[in-house]
């Protein structure tokens, strides 16, 4: 399978990041600024975040939707560890899996309240065989955490 991408300088520092793939673009800043309101994207160490978090959430979705859990929102919390010296590898990473229980106004929901092993079970598919950017990741080392919170759900 091949993948393909080119990334263009648009000045200060920063870049324009396309893919073959997508109509959009995304812009990749690597100033020195200080003031974080004035930057105009994302560091690349933050978009192997982005990459690993977006990577394992897809899966995730699928297995759940799969195994009929539904939930309300969903999101995932990053913080990572580099190393001190140069090049300022990540060496950890820990992953805060949050998914909002639905009301119970559905049918479908009634049955299948949210299964905190059926989201685990999802969570470790993921990391362990299915996300790319996570197999890649702690091929170079990297140790990736996870934990998940279910929040009960809002009115």
């Amino acid at each position: 399978m091949k993948s393909s991408a080119c990334i263009r300088y648009i000045g200060n520092r920063c870049f324009e990041a396309t893919t073959t793939s997508a109509k959009q673009s995304l812009v990749i800043d690597a100033s020195t600024e200080a003031d974080l309101s004035l930057r105009k994207g994302t560091r690349p160490m933050e978009n192997v975040l982005l990459a690993l978090a977006s990577c394992a959430s897809v899966d995730i979705v699928i297995i759940l939707e799969k195994a009929k859990q539904f939930y309300s929102t969903f999101h995932v919390d990053i913080v990572a560890l580099r190393r001190d010296s140069i090049p300022n590898v990540f060496t950890q990473i820990d992953l805060a899996f949050h998914f909002t229980a639905q009301l119970e106004t559905s049918s479908k929901n009634k049955s299948n309240p949210l299964d905190s092993a059926k989201i685990t079970r999802a969570i470790e598919l993921s990391l362990t065989k299915y996300c790319s950017v996570a197999a890649m990741l702690k091929a170079a080392g990297v140790i990736i955490n996870y934990s998940l919170h279910i929040h009960p759900p809002q009115p």
